[in-house]
């Protein structure tokens, strides 16, 4: 033993462990600096610890065989060690940015439970994605009027587009015990669709069909495989087809509706620009296409919520739209959906909106997007129990997207209001195992920890944030609450000069948080009149506290048409 000690004495591991300490410890204090500064990925960080920590043995590896005064001839074994360290931290790695992204389903699976996968394209050119992934959507919204089925949405079944995973994995982590996976091959008007329902949990096929049909039998075909479907499932069929257009419906017009779809939901200035001119073709040729006009609207919508148009003159486009859908078809229920996000997002008009998610919801009650959008209403409306019921049951059916929702804002707020802050850092983490990159998440979490006064965690998570703008609103928060006066104050000026004509409700918080009522209602004023979509968040935001014994604050409840 006392010949090991005088080894490692010799060949100087103490000095070489407490240098490596205390460089790195020096060098993570820069590299967090320089990820917050360039707006980085929280996981860069971690892949830097990794290789910090494999560094460790790696130091003391050079040390053991050169730490010799003239020892340093290098060595087999030393080369050996050292990839053998390498491959470990790039496989460690690789497991915190990739394997632990998905949550896996607990409990037992309903067989009534399903996911349709995006049709892969086989057409000869492969230029069909557009179609391929139109109709895998269209067969999953059929599906989804089903009350006797769960099926979950588009954005997480579509998360393994171009994955080659198990369909017993697949089932794991979207919780269903059918899947429904096939391919299109589209060569002018000709179609080959090829379809298999598989019972997920074995990998064993229940049904499976090829169909060769020309494009004019397409409503037809998509029809017939919903009711297979829903048969082998022993499931009530209600395919009501007029809710998503006549049998008559013209196929060119259809298929540019897809198309423009397609461009809408790849999102971005440009695809949403492409959407709109592709959906207005569609139209010229059919005009009494209702989920093209109701697509239209969407898009618009999202033209406004984006910046990409004046908010007035995009919802003004959206609500023309609209209207034209439900006079053309009033059993549509995405176009209900659309009136009732008008009303709520942009018009403040919350009977209105109650009243059309109720319409849409009695069309469609497994849509995704209608149970979100519904929740987040009756968070504005300060429900909070509906809310979070809502909330969960809109989870249950996006597994793996439910964190980069915008509604996830109102979800979590609902567990802050409610000091439900365990909650809320839970399901922040299950958001950011299942999406690490997701806006807000590490920040709310940062939130729950801030205001059950536990700093360190807080500042820990608030620094993390993906978002550059945001990271800086919750350090705002962080450095008031530790009382860090002099640099929440530089950092409240800069976010000022920066997002003061379009973040204005986030800076009523901060004033509000600090106890300065008058800069706080007078930001609030702002935000009113810039019609902030944060002040939907007026009756349950915490941050608010300190207003809420105010007059004022009873005052604007009610120029808002909000129940006092």
């Amino acid at each position: 033993m006392k010949r090991i000690f005088e080894e490692i004495k010799e060949r100087r591991l103490w000095q070489t462990l407490i240098v490596y300490c205390g460089g790195g410890f020096g060098l993570m204090q820069v590299v967090d600096i320089l990820l917050n500064r360039l707006g980085l990925p929280a996981s860069y960080f971690t892949i830097f610890l990794v290789f910090l920590v494999a560094g460790v043995p790696g130091s003391l590896i050079v040390a053991w065989f050169h730490g010799k005064e003239g020892a340093q001839r290098i060595r087999k074994t030393e080369v050996i060690l050292q990839l053998v360290l390498l491959l470990a931290a790039l496989g460690v790695s690789y497991h915190f940015t990739t394997a632990g992204n998905f949550l896996l389903h607990e409990g037992p699976l309903d067989d009534r439970s399903i996911a349709v996968l995006p049709f892969v394209d086989l057409s000869p050119n492969k230029d069909q994605e557009y179609f391929s992934d139109g109709l895998s959507e269209e067969l999953l919204n059929l599906l989804s009027r089903n009350t006797g089925l769960k099926v979950i949405c588009r954005t997480s079944s579509f998360s393994f587009k171009g994955k080659n995973e198990d369909v017993r994995t697949i089932s794991a982590i979207l919780g269903v015990a059918n899947i429904v996976e096939g391919s299109v091959q589209k060569s002018g008007d000709k179609l080959r669709i090829s379809v298999q329902l598989i019972d997920a949990r074995d990998g064993t096929n229940r049904w499976s069909q090829t169909f060769d049909r020309e494009m004019k039998s397409i409503f037809a075909l998509e029809d017939e495989i919903a009711q297979t479907v829903v048969g082998e499932l022993k499931a009530t069929v209600s395919l009501d087809r007029q809710a998503s257009g006549s049998p008559e419906r013209n196929t060119e017009a259809y298929n540019l509706f897809l198309l423009g779809r397609y461009f809408h939901q790849l999102g971005g200035r440009e695809n949403i620009a492409k959407s709109i001119e592709t959906l207005k073709r569609a139209l010229r040729i059919d005009s009494t296409d209702a989920q093209a006009w109701t697509e239209l609207a969407a898009a618009y919508s999202s033209q406004s919520d984006y910046g990409y148009i004046g908010t007035a003159e995009g919802y003004a486009l959206a609500r023309e739209a609209v209207r034209k859908a439900v006079l053309l078809d009033n059993t549509l229920a995405v176009a209900h959906g659309e009136l009732a996000w008008i009303s709520m997002a942009y018009d403040w008009d919350w009977p209105a909106a109650e009243t059309e998610f109720r319409t849409a919801l009695s069309l469609e009650p497994g849509n995704v997007e209608l149970i979100r959008n519904s929740a987040t209403l009756s968070a504005i409306l300060g429900k909070r129990n509906d809310a979070i019921g809502l909330f969960r049951e809109s989870v249950s059916l996006d597994p793996v997207k439910f964190g980069s929702q915008v509604s996830f804002l109102f979800y979590a707020y609902q567990l802050l209001s409610a000091e439900k802050f365990e909650d809320a850092r839970a399901e922040c983490a299950k958001a950011l195992r299942a999406d690490s990159q997701a806006v807000l998440l590490h920040l709310f979490s940062g939130f729950a920890a801030l205001l059950e006064q536990r700093f360190e965690v807080a500042g820990s998570d608030i620094r993390m944030e993906v978002d550059s703008s945001y990271r800086l609103w919750g350090t705002i928060l962080y450095h008031t609450a530790v009382g860090r006066r002099d640099s929440a104050e530089s950092e409240l000026e800069r976010f000022i000069s920066l997002y003061q004509n379009e973040d204005a409700y986030q800076i009523c918080e901060v004033y509000a948080y600090r106890g300065e009522i008058g800069e706080a209602f007078r930001w609030m004023e702002r935000a009113y009149l810039q019609r902030d979509g944060g002040l939907l968040l007026v009756k349950s935001d915490p941050f608010l506290a300190k207003l809420r014994s105010d007059p004022r604050y009873v005052l604007f409840l009610r120029k808002m048409n909000l129940p006092v």
